[in-house]
């Protein structure tokens, strides 16, 4: 990764530093991606039937179902499931 004076040489630019929430959320997704990574097909399948379920469980009426709303669920699933902290408590941890 380069450092902010390397990103002011190469780009002749001043580059802003990512934000604390750019950085939480960037650490989110890694841990969601390396979880989906270390579990088995089947039981990323299971997380996918639990995301339906909570799909029907919210929209009894109306049943949407897209990729992207899917991968959301499943990913907050993932998220309660690796005990992720909010942005908050994280922060306050990463001011320490």
């Amino acid at each position: 990764m380069l450092s902010p004076s390397d990103a002011l040489r190469a780009t002749g630019r001043r580059r802003s530093l990512p934000s604390l929430r750019q950085l939480y959320d960037e650490y989110v997704m890694q841990r969601i991606e390396n979880y989906k990574n270390s579990i088995s097909r089947e039981e990323l399948l299971r997380l996918g039937g639990d995301a339906v379920e909570e799909l029907q469980a919210a929209t009894e009426d109306q049943f949407v179902l897209t990729q992207v709303l899917m991968a959301d669920i499943v990913d907050q699933l993932i998220r309660k499931r690796l005990g992720i902290k909010s942005f908050r408590r994280w922060k306050e941890q990463f001011a320490k």
